[in-house]
C-alpha cells in the first residue's frame, strides 16, 4: 500500500483514538517523559565533539556537542551543522 493511502485508513474517525482525551494520569506521565528527555545533561553532551576557532583571537574550543558550541557562540544549531557538513563536503573539514 502506499503511504497516502495508509495515512487515510487512520486518519480522522478511523484513527483509533479518535473522540478520546488523554486521562490526567496519562497526561502527567507524557509531561514527564518529555520534560526528561528534552532536558537531561546526558542528551546535552551525548553529540559529537565540536572544535569552534576563534578568528579574532585564534583560540580553540572543544564542546561536547553541536547545540552546546552553538549555545555558546549564539548561533542556532543548524547553523554549525550546515556549515560543518559544507567543510566536510568540499573536503576542507
Amino acid at each position: 500500500m502506499r503511504r497516502s493511502r495508509l495515512k487515510l485508513n487512520v486518519s480522522g474517525e478511523n484513527h483509533p483514538f479518535y473522540g478520546k482525551k488523554q486521562s490526567p494520569g496519562a497526561k502527567e506521565k507524557l509531561k514527564e517523559f518529555q520534560y526528561n528527555r528534552m532536558y537531561t545533561p546526558r542528551m546535552k553532551d551525548s553529540g559529537e565533539e565540536v572544535e569552534i576557532t576563534d578568528l579574532e583571537t585564534a583560540n580553540k574550543t572543544v564542546y561536547g556537542s553541536i547545540r552546546l558550541a552553538a549555545e555558546s557562540i549564539g548561533v542556532s544549531h543548524p547553523t554549525i551543522h550546515k556549515r560543518d557538513k559544507d567543510l566536510k563536503n568540499t573536503g576542507v573539514n
